[in-house]
């Protein structure tokens, strides 16, 4: 009755000692997954996702910019076509002043969809999942390159003191 008990205290203290750690947003596992034994430290990286609404944005945004870019070429035309017929006094200055404006304006447009998309790439659209405390990985639930959802365990982890420490004993 008494190892019973035991080995009932144990396996409360080993589920205190371990704990699972879930993902914070979904997407696609992109970089990086530790090995079951490894030993990781506080703020390291345990994996990178993807998340497909931020990816739809720059995809988007770069068909946006061909497009302005292609605007932007018809635009220049059309200024250096009116440039001609406002020094031959065939189109008056309004109209010339109109299309140097309609140029100017699909310029900033192209240069807005650049900085967007520069900013897209740069904003966090490879979420990265660090270790919340020192630990030894236990076990690894998901495979490199696959999806998660959000709140998917990723995996189990035993929280330690003194990493290399326990990276000597967690073999014997």
């Amino acid at each position: 009755m008494k190892v019973l008990f035991l080995s009932i205290v144990y396996f409360i203290f080993s589920i205190s000692c371990s704990a699972a750690i879930l993902t914070s947003a979904s997407g696609g596992i992109i970089d990086y997954l530790p090995t079951k034994g490894q030993v990781i430290k506080k703020g390291e990286l345990l994996l990178r996702l993807t998340e497909p609404t931020i990816n739809y944005e720059m995809a988007k945004t770069e068909l946006d910019i061909k497009l302005a870019e292609h605007d932007l070429i018809d635009k220049k035309s059309d200024l250096a076509r009116f440039d001609k017929l406002h020094n031959s006094k065939i189109v008056s200055a309004a109209k010339y002043e109109d299309m140097i404006i309609n140029y100017y304006i699909a310029r900033i447009k192209l240069e807005k969809l650049k900085i967007k998309l520069k900013e897209l790439k740069t904003e966090n659209n490879h979420l990265a999942i660090s270790s919340p405390y020192d630990c030894v990985v236990t076990e690894v639930f998901l495979m490199p390159h696959s999806g998660v959802s959000r709140g998917t365990s990723i995996l189990t982890a035993k929280r330690v003191v003194d990493p290399e420490k326990d990276k000597t004993t967690s073999n014997i």
